[in-house]
């Protein structure tokens, strides 16, 4: 702590040494010209018998400071004239180096995502995931694992392999807090969505079953927790108000959990809707695709008494 003190005392520090040297180099000038020297031969005899002042001054400066610190100062002061005398130079290692540092850090957090994290949700390693082996049946809509909405609602029924089924298909929507519309991720669910995966709400309620039945009859929506700090300001009285979501208007039940930010990798939902609402929420949704159908991206919870191999037979 002391020899980070003297930095800020380094010039009272420095005048101080150059009086003592100055002090101990006339005592012992004087101690040889009164032994018979000459003046200028007592002169040579002290500077020699010294090693050269500006070796012993280094020397005490390392005792009074970190040599590293001192070292780093230095690099960096030379550093910091070399910027100001090649700006143009200094711009393009800026930019290279941000370009490389984000390019990293995006491609560790999607490692991180994929191969280092489970999903934030209880038991998320009995989680499986439906693929359709056969023709895409749809290219302008969801994912690659599309389902009709019918084969979900059918799956739910089944208690044999499954604790839960639920599915979801993302989305962007017009979404209006009372101003102007704004172009937001969302996410069509089930009513199963929320509490197949155990997620629970840090404000309100999640959608349910209840919110999932009738077409066309919830208007409500779940908002994720980082949307709700930011768009809402983390007001607490945020369950209850009204919202447009491509101007039909909805209400907000709820705030999902901190930890939680959707099951798909790159793709973090703001909003969660009921599919019951997919109509509402996707103009054109209907007539899109069949309108028998809403395709879907369609996941269940093994129980855990079942194996995986069991579940594919």
């Amino acid at each position: 702590m002391k020899r980070i003190l003297n930095w800020f005392r380094l010039r009272r520090l420095a005048g101080d040494l150059d009086r003592e040297l100055q002090y101990h180099i006339d005592r012992r000038m004087a101690d040889l010209i009164h032994s018979g020297l000459p003046e200028p031969e007592a002169r040579r005899r002290v500077a020699l018998e010294l090693g050269g002042a500006t070796q012993l001054r280094e020397e005490v400066r390392d005792i009074w400071l970190n040599r590293w610190l001192q070292d780093f100062v230095h690099d960096l002061r030379f550093s910091a004239r070399s910027i100001l005398r090649s700006p143009s130079f200094t711009a393009t290692a800026v930019l290279s180096l941000a370009l490389g540092i984000g390019a990293t850090t995006a491609l560790y957090s999607l490692i991180d995502q994929i191969v280092l994290r489970a999903l934030p949700v209880d038991h998320a390693e009995r989680l499986v995931l439906f693929d359709w082996n056969g023709e895409q049946l749809a290219e302008t809509f969801g994912s690659d694992n599309l389902m009709s909405y019918p084969i979900c609602r059918d799956l739910q029924q089944q208690k044999q392999f499954f604790d839960g089924v639920f599915c979801c298909a993302a989305a962007t929507v017009n979404f209006s807090t009372g101003g102007e519309p704004r172009l937001t991720a969302a996410e069509l669910v089930s009513g199963t969505y929320f509490s197949t995966l155990g997620v629970s709400p840090a404000l309100g309620r999640l959608l349910t079953m209840d919110d999932d039945q009738v077409p066309g009859s919830s208007p409500v929506v779940v908002l994720s927790y980082d949307f709700w700090k930011n768009q809402f300001g983390a007001a607490q009285d945020a369950v209850g108000r009204k919202v447009l979501v491509n101007q039909h208007a909805m209400t907000v039940v709820g705030v999902a959990a901190a930890t939680f930010h959707g099951i798909d990798v790159g793709e973090v939902p703001s909003v969660w809707i009921p599919a019951a609402m997919s109509a509402q929420s996707i103009p054109g949704f209907e007539t899109m695709l069949d309108r028998r159908t809403r395709w879907m991206q369609i996941l269940g919870r093994l129980k855990q008494n079942v194996s995986l191999a069991e579940a594919k037979t």
